[in-house]
This record gives structure tokens, C-alpha cells and sequence, in this order.
């Protein structure tokens, strides 16, 4: 309708701990998950879109889970959700996976892909580009991991250095997830209940901070 409003728009982009996964298996039903925690901190002058899916990537192709690949993903995400006011990338921790052996720069290659899409789109208000925040994913514990990431814990520590930097040059936001929260000790991946909490509520001090609630109502 001609002259209706809508309320500012996040559109939250990452893998299994965005969808939810609980590190005991299952899914954390959606007020648990750290999109709905950010969602219900900002309550209703904000409104948080997820989109996680388990095993997504920045930019891999796995041929044991096809559909992973987010470089892949992202345009119909942000088409599908246009207009965008902040887009939100939480992706890295599956990059780092065994199999594909990728330096902490490489994954920050492919996190940079991400960003210049987001970039280039028309997915924000009044068809310019959305704004970015790159979230570094807390780094998994490789003690309790498996061999799914054996000898890999020290790219997933260097991991939110490469994002910072990367966030600087492009000049988009930055968050090191790591400060709000990590990894459970049940399997050293997922984050538990308090993680998502405690990450969801982090956000949203960081919306706050950086005024993305806005202080009226978005015209559309």
C-alpha cells in the first residue's frame, strides 16, 4: 500500500548456529535460537530475518551436502527479503572443516565474495546496498571437535583477526563473536542455550549502539 511503513529490517545469513542446531542434537526452537534473542531484544522496532542453513559455507561447494555453498545462496536470500537495512554474516566455521583444508585467509577470501555481493545488490532501502556486519563465528574447541576438525584450531583462532581486517578495508562493521560467547563443551561446535543468549543480546546492544534501530518507522 502506497505510503504504508514498515519497521527497520536484519536479515541474519549463517550456517547451524544460526539455524539452531543444539550441540546435543535437534534444534533450539526459534524465541532460543540468537536471531529470535536478537529479535526479542529490539522488540518490535526491528524486524530479524534468519536464514541458516547446517553446513553452509562462505563460498565451498561440499559434495556431501550439496546446497551449502552461501556465495551461492546469498542474491536469492537477499531478493527474497528486499529491502534489507542490515545484513548479518556468520559464516566461516565449515570452511575450516578437515576436508578442505583452507588457511584462515582463504576463508576470509571467501567471506570477502560475501561482502562485495551484499555490496553490489540492490537489496537495501530504496535500491541502494544494504549495510554489513561480518560476525566472526566463535572458534570451535578442536578438543572435543572429532576428526571432523582435527588440527584445525588454530585457523579458527586466527579466524576473526582476517574478518576485522577484512571489515576495515571494505569498510563494512564488524563482530568478534568470541566476546559474547562459545562453542558448548558438549561437542565444541554449537552454541547452547546461555551462547545463544548471550550472543543474540550482544547484537542488539551493538544495533543499538550503532543506531540501527532508527528512530522512525522506515517508509516503503
Amino acid at each position: 500500500m502506497r505510503g504504508a511503513v514498515e519497521v527497520r529490517r536484519i536479515l541474519c545469513f549463517g550456517d547451524s548456529n544460526t539455524w539452531g542446531t543444539r550441540p546435543e542434537g535437534g534444534r533450539f526452537p526459534k524465541s532460543l535460537r540468537w536471531p529470535g534473542v536478537l529479535q526479542q531484544a529490539l522488540g518490535g522496532r526491528v524486524s530479524v530475518l534468519a536464514d541458516g542453513v547446517p553446513g553452509r559455507t562462505t563460498a565451498l561447494s561440499d559434495p556431501d551436502q550439496p546446497g551449502r555453498n552461501g556465495l551461492e545462496a546469498l542474491p536469492g536470500a537477499l531478493d527474497a527479503t528486499a529491502p534489507v537495512d542490515l545484513l548479518v554474516l556468520m559464516l566461516g566455521t565449515n570452511d575450516l572443516k578437515r576436508v578442505f583444508q583452507r588457511s584462515p585467509e582463504q576463508v576470509a577470501s571467501g567471506m570477502e565474495g560475501l561482502v562485495r555481493v551484499a555490496l553490489r545488490s540492490a537489496a537495501g532501502p530504496g535500491g541502494a546496498a544494504p549495510e554489513v556486519l561480518v560476525v566472526a563465528p566463535p572458534p570451535f574447541d578442536e578438543a572435543v571437535t572429532g576428526a571432523l576438525f582435527r588440527g584445525r584450531g588454530w585457523a579458527a583462532e586466527r579466524l576473526a583477526e582476517e574478518y576485522r581486517t577484512l571489515a576495515r578495508r571494505l569498510r563494512v562493521h564488524f563482530f568478534d563473536a568470541a566476546t559474547a560467547a562459545l562453542p558448548s563443551r558438549v561437542d565444541g561446535v554449537h552454541l547452547d542455550a546461555e551462547g545463544h543468549a548471550r550472543l543474540g543480546y550482544a547484537l542488539a546492544q551493538w544495533v543499538e549502539q550503532n543506531g540501527w534501530t532508527g528512530n522512525e518507522p522506515r517508509s516503503v
